[in-house]
């Protein structure tokens, strides 16, 4: 009888012990020894001892670094729906300019154009005006700006050519 309640005392200790540490572990508030201590009515150099030989701080910070990462992920996932939605979006709008202008059903600008573009461009990763850049990657982007900027006039003016 006497080993039974043994087994029995030393199965709900665990149990206790294992609430604890899982109560340091993932709880948001991250309570302190002492809050557990007095929270789980036990010793507090006993709670200490405890946590230091099975390393529960390296435990507690494993795992929110995990939560974080998780979180981390599923924001940028958010993100890159919406910013993949803008894209569909604008490139759609580029596309429908197009189209007009080469029927000549609108009166569209070139600068309505290339701000569409500049927008893709930023949600594609790019830089845009406010955007600070320096040198070699600025002397490449200015170039790439008048490359776009003579391929819209050159077709433009194709299309203009094209109607006469």
């Amino acid at each position: 009888m006497t080993n039974k309640l043994q087994r029995k005392t030393k199965k709900n200790t665990q149990g206790k012990w294992l609430t604890i540490k899982m109560a340091y572990i993932d709880r948001e508030d991250e309570p302190s020894m002492n809050q557990l201590a007095e929270e789980f009515d036990v010793s507090h150099s006993q709670l200490g001892r405890k946590a230091k030989d099975e390393r529960w701080l390296i435990q507690r910070r494993i795992h929110w670094d995990k939560i974080g990462i998780k979180v981390s992920e599923k924001a940028s996932n958010k993100q890159a729906e919406s910013r993949a939605k803008n894209i569909m979006v604008i490139e759609s709008g580029i596309a429908y300019i197009i189209n007009q202008m080469k029927s000549g059903s609108i009166d569209a600008h070139l600068s309505d154009l290339d701000r569409l573009v500049g927008r893709l461009e930023v949600l594609y990763g790019g830089v845009d005006s406010r955007t600070e850049t320096t040198g070699e990657f600025e002397a490449t982007l200015k170039e790439m700006n008048k490359l776009r900027s003579k391929e819209y006039k050159d077709y433009v003016n194709s299309n203009k050519k094209d109607e006469e």
